[in-house]
């Protein structure tokens, strides 16, 4: 666990609004935040998700993602806005000094039955310490986030949440009970 969570850190237990960098404070090595987008940034985000899935490949049978094929959407026109939005909460959810940056990013969809399998993102000791997820659709039932620090714990999330967490922090995902997509945004986050 890095020192960014040493004393505990910020999360919440979603059911509510909050704007951007609303948290609870718990023992938990995470952070929550929320992100709201414009209605027409947000249908072109939608419209590039589409697009970027065209030669998706499955992270199981039944959830999509794009890391495989791109994991460097922050670096795409379309993307640069909530990239930034991202890096701001980064900054402010680890008392950051404004020097961090997002090192990857890309999509996962949810679809019906689907699930992210258990995971980590620091295989091989990366330089990137902390990991996180933009939930840019997550209807309720699509399932939340399940983290492990080290027993099972599930982190409600809403659309428009922001969570933050140690990079070596395996997690997961419960399974969409609905007909719906869950969308999110994976990235890693580089903190100088």
């Amino acid at each position: 666990m890095s020192e960014l969570f040493a004393y505990g850190a910020n999360t919440g237990g979603g059911g509510g609004g909050g704007g951007s960098g609303s948290t609870i404070r718990t023992g938990l090595p995470m952070a929550r935040g929320r992100i709201n987008t414009n209605l027409l940034h947000k249908v072109l985000l939608y419209r590039a998700v589409r697009n970027s899935l065209i030669g998706y490949r499955f992270c199981n049978q039944r959830c999509l993602s794009t890391y495989d094929i791109d994991h460097r959407l922050h670096q795409r026109p379309i993307f640069k806005r909530l990239k930034k939005k991202i890096e701001k909460e980064c900054e402010k959810l680890t008392n950051g000094d404004g020097r961090g940056y997002i090192s990857s990013m890309w999509i996962n969809v949810g679809l019906s039955d689907g699930k992210v399998e258990p995971h980590h993102h620091n295989p091989r000791k990366q330089p990137w310490k902390i990991s996180g997820v933009y939930y840019l659709s997550k209807p309720e039932g699509s399932g939340n986030l399940i983290i492990y620090n080290p027993t099972r714990q599930v982190i409600n999330v809403e659309t428009n949440d922001l969570i933050i967490f140690s990079a070596d922090m395996v997690h997961e995902s419960e399974i969409n009970t609905t007909n719906e997509y869950r969308i999110a945004c994976g990235f890693n986050f580089f903190q100088r």
